[in-house]
């Protein structure tokens, strides 16, 4: 028992790591350099790139193309194929993303940013494949508006500093709650990809060498025949056999293994380093760049405790004598604080029981009334020459001390100072203000949207994988399981899919063939290309959705006009977007079901053996084009 108990002691003490190493200022610093990057390089690139596809691929997208999934079957194609709707959300989207960023009115900006990206986002998955880049988008943007995340670096901070300073707020300490939800969420994410790899290499060897080397040929190809800008760097499929086997097991021991670890202090910089490493490696072989993953694993850092150890090493924090006593010196302070990411300054009132008054009795009260006084050690500088330093001890000031150091703005800016200081008019203080902290209900939000977000990935996921690996829960005949199984199914065939969902698990084991339809230019001379990748890129900006619809969507049998009609309808789109050299040239368009064989290395003249093929149809380029033919106008007239 004694061991157990030492045990349970040492993972209470490691759990709670956290709030002993880093006071709930430095966290709210760690959740305002989140917020930051996640919105400038994980969710303003998506948007941006959403105005771009409502530009370039919305308008050319025929009616027939339309999948709608989750809320949106709830809305009439003519909505969902509104540039104009489209435009206004991408354009407000962006423009509440870049509020975000620079903190205005940081949590109403966020908010709504993250309804126009819902609509937004979502509206690109809508054509008969969901990926998976926007989902946690979306979680973690509503956790940044919820949370505290504008009390830092941001104008809301600023503003609250010069403004409220005599109500003295101190930071909440939602901050660090609010980046464990955002952890938790990763962890979801990451959990059951991860037991489907676990699950399919007992049973299909997923993580053998043979597989993985399957995995990238299948994905090479299909980048090969979609996207015009395939090439590749690193022939990883050459590595030796025990690599890719330990990079196999290496992937799924991080999914399985993060949202157990990711609340231990000592852990979670490796899984930040590892996360970053797999979505990088991704997408370096892969082509597969979870960007806003990678930016997302910022936040598995404790960047204000490495900044305090980097910058400030021996020394401690820079003392700052003031007037607790004038308004303007508090205001000046405050804003000061509120850039101090590493608590690179101490603040110590005139009027006050602070210990570091004892160590300079010589700073008198009279002399705070003229001056700010900084000191470090024997040394103590006022007035200008205080400032000079706070800059310089300030990481994202520094620069700017560089600049006040010049003898020529020196000169100026000490005239200016002291033409300020002169002119105010504060009497003497007489006795120190009490601190009173920000009320904790004013982000209780936070503390029902993280646990309600965590609910319906857990349970969409959850559904998603059972119903997508039947065998998992099998045997279906068993009595006990029948409930079960029609639940699962009743629900995973109507699974909403965003914004939550199952993310790809790359299982089971990658096939022996790949099944396409195929559509291949006729030139005058009779011979035979493929479309493009130019065409395909340009007509659904995504090879993977382009794989989908060439895949799936198309394959599917039905009603034989229609799925003529639906055929035509793709390749007037193709051509539309072809490149005008090739288009010049062509004089029909022969449409195949085509079978490669989808387990072969690349090599410079060939992407995959044909294996079989059967003609479809065959249109000439009058009907592509629209343009009856003879016979039509003699029949018509």
């Amino acid at each position: 028992m004694a061991i157990l108990d030492r045990v349970r002691s040492a993972v209470i003490r490691a759990w709670q790591a956290d709030e002993v190493a880093t006071s709930p200022r430095g966290w709210t610093a760690n959740l305002a350099i989140f917020r930051i990057v996640f919105l400038s390089f994980g969710v303003l690139p998506r948007a941006l790139l959403f105005l771009r596809w409502t530009a370039e691929i919305l308008p050319g997208l025929p009616r027939g193309m339309w999948s709608p999934i989750s809320f949106y079957r709830l809305l009439p194609i003519g909505v969902l194929g509104s540039v104009a709707v489209a435009r206004v959300a991408a354009v407000a989207d962006i423009t509440l993303i870049v509020f975000g960023i620079v903190g205005f009115c940081t949590r109403t900006s966020i908010g709504l940013a993250t309804l126009a990206s819902l609509y937004g986002f979502g509206l690109m998955e809508n054509l008969g494949k969901v990926d998976h880049y926007d989902h946690h988008v979306i979680w973690f943007m509503a956790l940044l508006a919820a949370g505290p995340s504008g009390h830092f670096l941001s104008i809301d901070a600023l503003r609250r500093a010069m403004k409220n300073e005599d109500r003295r707020e101190v930071e909440p300490s939602a901050a660090l709650s609010t980046l464990r939800y955002v952890w938790l969420m990763m962890g979801i994410l990451y959990l059951w990809p991860g037991i489907a790899k676990l699950q399919s290499s007992l049973t299909d060897h997923w993580a053998s060498a043979d597989n993985l080397r399957n995995i990238m040929w299948r994905m090479w190809l299909e980048k090969y025949w979609y996207d015009p800008h395939f090439g590749m760097l690193i022939r990883a499929d050459s590595l030796p056999a025990w690599v890719l086997t330990i990079v196999g097991a290496g992937v799924i021991a991080f999914e399985v293994g993060f949202i157990f670890t990711v609340f231990f202090r000592r852990v979670r910089p490796i899984l930040g380093a590892w996360g970053l490493l797999f979505h990088v490696g991704n997408g370096i072989v892969l082509k597969i760049w979870f960007t806003t993953l990678i930016a997302a694993c910022i936040s598995l850092f404790d960047w204000v405790a490495m900044g305090r150890a980097l910058l400030r090493g021996k020394r401690g924090p820079l003392l700052v004598f003031y007037d607790e006593g004038c308004g303007l010196c508090r205001r000046t302070v405050a804003v000061l604080r509120s850039l101090d990411l590493f608590d690179a300054l101490k603040p110590v009132p005139g009027v006050s029981d602070n210990p570091a008054r004892d160590l300079y009795p010589h700073i008198t009260e009279k002399m705070l009334v003229r001056d700010l006084y900084a000191a470090d050690g024997d040394r103590i500088a006022a007035g200008y020459d205080a400032y000079v330093w706070i800059a310089k001890r300030i990481f994202l000031l520094w620069p700017i001390a560089a600049i006040m150091r010049l003898p020529a703005i020196a000169s100026v800016g000490r005239r200016a100072y002291r033409r300020i200081v002169d002119s105010r008019h504060c009497p003497l203080p007489l006795e120190a203000t009490q601190s009173a902290p920000i009320r904790r209900s004013q982000f209780a939000l936070i503390r029902w949207l993280g646990p309600l977000l965590f609910a319906c990935q857990l349970g969409a996921s959850t559904f998603t994988l059972f119903y997508s690996l039947p065998d998992a829960y099998s045997p279906l005949n068993a009595p006990r399981l029948k409930t079960a199984h029609w639940l699962v199914n009743g629900i995973g065939k109507r699974m909403p899919v965003w914004p939550f969902d199952l993310y790809p698990t790359f299982t089971p084991a990658s096939p022996k063939d790949v099944r396409i339809w195929e559509a291949r230019w006729v030139t005058s001379s009779g011979s035979e290309m493929r479309v493009s990748p130019s065409a395909y890129y340009s007509a659904f900006g995504n090879t993977g959705l382009a794989m989908r619809i060439t895949s799936f969507e198309m394959l599917r049998e039905g009603d034989p006009e229609e799925d003529e009609a639906r055929s035509l309808r793709l390749v007037r789109l193709l051509w539309q977007r072809e490149l005008p050299d090739i288009r010049r040239n062509i004089s029909a368009v022969n449409v195949y079901h085509a079978r490669y064989y989808g387990r072969q290395p690349p090599s410079d003249r060939f992407r995959a053996a044909l294996m079989a093929q059967s003609i479809l149809y065959s249109f000439p380029i009058q009907k592509i084009m629209g343009i009856p033919s003879p016979r039509q106008n003699s029949v018509g007239e």
